[in-house]
């Protein structure tokens, strides 16, 4: 009897626990169930999602691809974001170049770049289009060797510690900047990594993934709401530099005919800097040359805004093939090749046509504070008289002085689109005011003009 009356004593003290445990259990068990049912409608929705994006997007294969618009100023449904959907261009994350030049690496193809390190094609896309030029970065560069762009790591050390501060930079905009995304070929494109001359180690589809791709590889070129690096610099030695090849050349013109990003002004969002706030889309042109580096090679200004006053004006197809013409020549009498195919330059002088098409839908052209420099100023005016869209030109705190005015007056006089001109601070006396008010007088669209902080 004391035996039973321990064990009595004994369920009596733990049956309260035991079902607890069990009612716990049995929590457990209807959350599981829980997670499992929202899987299951998760993966429902992801497949829904899959086949709704295939239904309504051109396939890569063909299908209605062809349907997309090639634009440099819109980003949803044109060619290049389905490209970066797809993911038949992969956008890689900063942080992998900066790992590569700390562990000493050449950065790696598209195949060999952990997962981490890339963004998806939603998340590429998606981070774009909220944030246009202070998130996607392409760059123009010189390849090194045949086989890899960069083994020396000679273009890496320049990139890390500027695609840092451009990032800080962008970021004192607005702090919830995402990690920029970079756009380079050999990394973003599926390379032939084949020894074997004839083979292709990518399989179909990475192929067809390439040949997409590459359809739209000058894209982030041109487009406004892209940031575009030139890095012309070479190695001391090197014969084919970055002016003396045909595509590098193809890339820089390209670039430099970019109106400027929008995505920052639609979000008002600013640099704060003295004597004004810099506008992040005016600087999606950015150029490190060898004035750029030091005696030893390295950088020595990072201040982006220093970087992006490099920039040339944007020229001609008819100057853009003269130039080419003058290239040839030299490459002829010094036996540097200009292009490794004799099929690209009757290619490129047609793309940069094409492409110069596209350019004269620019609304705004704002280089602000870049001081550009009366060379640039005066080739802008046979350029933009041929775009027939732009509204906007901004030229505040570039230094303009009166020839420079001369130069702005004959942009205003041929101009029917332009509404507003910003020549904030400049060096602007009696006689540019004077141009500038001739040209006025001929002009019926112009209905704002900043001469503020002048010398009149």
């Amino acid at each position: 009897m004391e035996d039973l009356s321990i064990q009595m004593e004994t369920v009596r003290t733990y049956a309260p626990r035991w079902n607890f445990h069990m009612y716990r259990m049995q929590q457990l068990e209807k959350e599981i169930e829980e997670i499992q049912a929202e899987i299951i409608e998760q993966e429902a929705r992801l497949a829904e999602k899959d086949v709704l994006k295939k239904e309504s997007s051109p396939q890569v294969d063909g299908g209605r691809w062809e349907e997309l618009p090639d634009s440099y100023q819109a980003i949803s449904n044109t060619k290049f974001a389905e490209v970066l959907r797809r993911e038949c261009m992969v956008v890689i994350k900063t942080s992998y170049f900066s790992q590569c030049l700390k562990e000493r690496q050449a950065f790696k193809d598209r195949s060999n770049i952990p997962a981490e390190f890339k963004y998806s094609g939603e998340e590429a896309f998606a981070n774009w289009e909220k944030y246009g030029n202070m998130f996607l970065v392409v760059l123009s560069y010189s390849w090194l060797s045949k086989k890899h762009p960069d083994p020396d790591l000679f273009h890496l050390r320049r990139l890390v510690p500027l695609l840092e501060e451009v990032q800080a930079l962008f970021r004192s905009a607005y702090a919830g900047l995402p990690e920029i995304g970079i756009i380079i070929d050999y990394c973003s494109l599926w390379q032939n990594l084949s020894e074997e001359e004839g083979s292709d180690s990518r399989s179909a589809e990475q192929i067809e993934e390439f040949l997409a791709g590459l359809k739209c590889i000058n894209t982030p070129y041109a487009h406004q709401d892209v940031t575009a690096i030139k890095l012309t610099c070479t190695p001391l030695g090197e014969v084919r530099t970055y002016e003396l090849r045909g595509w590098t050349f193809f890339e820089s013109r390209v670039i430099d005919g970019k109106g400027t990003g929008a995505i920052p002004r639609t979000n008002n969002w600013v640099i704060k800097a003295f004597p004004r706030d810099i506008d992040p889309g005016t600087l999606n042109v950015i150029v490190v040359d060898n004035d750029s580096l030091s005696g030893s090679g390295e950088l020595k200004q990072l201040r982006v805004g220093m970087l992006c006053r490099n920039r040339s004006a944007p020229c001609s197809p008819n100057i853009f093939c003269e130039q080419l013409d003058a290239m040839q020549v030299h490459a002829d009498q010094t036996g540097v090749r200009l292009f490794t195919s004799g099929k690209d330059q009757p290619f490129v002088r047609e793309k940069y046509e094409q492409t110069y098409k596209k350019f004269l839908q620019t609304q705004v052209w704002d280089v602000s504070g870049l001081n550009v420099g009366i060379e640039y100023l005066k080739k802008l005016p046979d350029v933009l008289a041929q775009f027939l869209n732009l509204q906007e030109l901004g030229l505040a705190s570039n230094n303009v002085d009166d020839d420079g005015a001369t130069s702005i007056a004959e942009i205003v006089a041929h101009s029917k689109t332009i509404t507003n001109i910003n020549l904030y601070s400049n060096k602007m006396g009696d006689d540019g005011a004077a141009a500038l008010a001739k040209a006025l007088e001929v002009n019926a669209s112009i209905t704002n003009i900043s001469l503020n902080e002048n010398q009149i």
